[in-house]
């Protein structure tokens, strides 16, 4: 599985414009294939199953607004390729806003695709993450490890934070609605045919202050 921005079969490296000195130190770096993104590491290959990798959507909100550079104007021009994005989202500076358009979009897309969807939190669920697994290694046409192995790999998983970024506590669904009512209640929607559950509603409390990280 790979991260949504490394399946394009683009020419940037680290989002940078080919030519740069940046982009030609990130291709040195990393051996001559290219840069950090995929296309670059698979030195001309495709990628030949795609899997659409969700987990917690007020997570993966939170993470994206306050940890991705989304007007950072190389990055909002790759982002721009592949998600319709308002140049006057990008002026009025409202990071929420922009990442729940960018958020929202991306996954209705994939849910057009019907690229074979896999929740995070499955692969970890001691009871359904090895028939998880069992599923996507079929869809690879491989044999999947056995049991023991695969939780012991979920065991060291667990003791180790991967991709853990800082930032504050999750946006809340009152939150993102007192930024975009029609972007949150779409997530809304696709939050709950991904499988997540929540206690609380959009707009079922008011915001008093400015939603930011």
């Amino acid at each position: 599985m790979v991260s949504w921005i490394h399946i394009f079969s683009e020419l940037d490296k680290l989002g940078l414009e080919l030519g740069s000195t940046r982009a030609a130190a990130a291709s040195a770096t990393s051996g001559g294939g290219g840069g950090y993104f995929g296309p670059g590491q698979l030195r001309g290959g495709r990628f030949r199953v795609a899997f659409h990798l969700v987990r917690d959507p007020l997570s993966s909100i939170t993470s994206l607004v306050c940890t991705e550079p989304i007007f950072r104007e190389d990055y909002w021009r790759y982002i721009r390729r592949h998600v319709r994005m308002d140049e006057e989202l990008r002026r009025s500076g409202d990071k929420v806003r922009a990442g729940l358009a960018m958020y929202v979009q991306w996954h209705e897309f994939l849910d057009e695709l019907e690229i074979p969807r896999v929740r995070l939190e499955d692969l970890f669920d001691t009871e359904r993450g090895y028939e998880e697994v069992r599923r996507i290694f079929s869809r690879l046409g491989r044999r999947a490890p056995g049991r023991g192995a695969f939780e012991s790999m979920i065991k060291r998983g667990n003791q180790h934070k991967v991709n853990a970024r800082s930032h504050r506590k999750r946006f809340s669904w009152d939150e993102l609605y007192a930024v975009d009512k029609g972007l949150t209640m779409r997530t809304w929607e696709m939050s709950r045919r991904y499988g997540y559950v929540y206690s609380e509603k959009p707009g079922s409390r008011a915001v008093g202050y400015v939603v930011r990280c």
